[in-house]
Parts: C-alpha cells; structure tokens; sequence
C-alpha cells in the first residue's frame, strides 16, 4: 500500500510523534504491510525569532543610535539632518534554524494616531547579525518638530514547495513598539571640542 501525508504545526513542543497509514484507511487496527525499510519524509521549519536590538540611527551602520524607547513618553530626539535625511533603523534578524529571513517593518505617526504603514521584504536574505532600513526622507522631512514616530519590525521566513505540498511563508510576533520623536527645523546639536596649549594643562 502507498502511505499518505499530512501536514502538521507543533509549537513549543519537546517531541512529536509521526505515523504511517494506508491512504483512504479509516481502521487503524488492520495489519499492514509496507515494502522493506519504508522511509518517513518529514519536512519543517521553526518560527523566526522576534527582532531585537532595535534602535534608531543615521546612518546604516549604527554610528551614534539610539536605544529602542518603548515608551512615547519623552523618546529620544532626532535631529535636523537626520530628520531631513530619514532616519535608518535597525535590528537584529534570524531564524532558530539559521535559515535567511527577511524583515518587515511597521511605521506610523504616533502623535497624529495615523494609520500605520507595513512594508513587506525591506531587508532580503538576512541571516543573523544587524541590519538596517531607512525610513523615506519625505515621510519625515516635512513633520512638525516634536512629532513622534512609532515603528516595529518582524522577521518572516520564505516558501517552498515539497511533493507539491507548499510551506510557508512563516512570520515571528511583531516586536514592542519603538517611538522617537523628529526634529526637522531644529538646528543640529552642537558638536564641542576643546583646544590644548602645548603643554597640554590649558584649555583655549
């Protein structure tokens, strides 16, 4: 007899259990007999892990970000450039499997409660390791200053197809929300330096 196939999904679960049956045989007590050393195709994937690492920079190398701020209570601020430019922002994308992800992000403008944005595949084939997206400069550039932008990220694996059975796409839980507030008319900060005589105990 021909075994059938069937697809199942197991979350958190130490073990699982497989079984092979005659297809179309509804009683399971009937003997069967299968060809010698039959073979049990098992196909799966795990869940992606949710981002981490979130932050907030302006460039995509995370020179000088700022930590996720879960709270809009007073977010970190962003400043004219930056503001003007589109901030990227970052995190961390993977797979329990090592498999690659890709990333989704989710942003909307929390002082106003807009409708959020969702944008599919903005970062392809990540497999671990930080990675960056920047936000368009002409969704910011033109906010009021102290506007608050709210955002989260989500990794989510590819689809393929076995024995004409397709699997996937699998997506993690999204992650907390992250806000920081835009600047875009406000001078940059300033940069300070201090200048020394040459004997290096006074300042200019």
């Amino acid at each position: 007899p021909r075994a059938s196939t069937s697809s199942l999904t197991c979350r958190n679960s130490a073990a699982i259990t497989l079984r092979l049956w005659e297809s179309g045989n509804t009683n399971d007590a009937d003997h069967k007999q299968f060809s010698d050393n039959p073979d049990i195709q098992a196909v799966y994937t795990d869940t992606p892990n949710t981002p981490s690492n979130l932050e907030e920079a302006a460039t995509n190398s995370g020179t000088g970000s700022l930590d996720c701020d879960t709270s809009a209570t007073n977010p970190p601020r962003m400043g004219k450039t930056d503001s003007l430019d589109g901030p990227y922002l970052l995190g961390s994308y993977s797979d329990p499997d090592g498999a690659a992800v890709q990333a989704n992000i989710k942003y909307w403008n929390y002082t106003t409660g807009a409708t959020a944005t969702t944008v599919n595949g903005v970062i392809s084939s990540v497999s671990g390791g930080e990675s960056a997206w920047q936000l368009p400069a002409s969704y910011t550039s033109g906010m009021p200053n102290g506007t608050i932008i709210a955002w989260q990220a989500q990794a989510e694996t590819g689809s393929g197809t076995v024995s004409g059975t397709k699997y996937g796409p699998y997506s993690s839980a999204w992650s907390d929300t992250c806000y920081f507030a835009v600047y875009p008319t406000d001078p940059d900060a300033p940069t300070m330096t201090a200048k020394f005589t040459q004997d290096r105990k006074s300042v200019v």
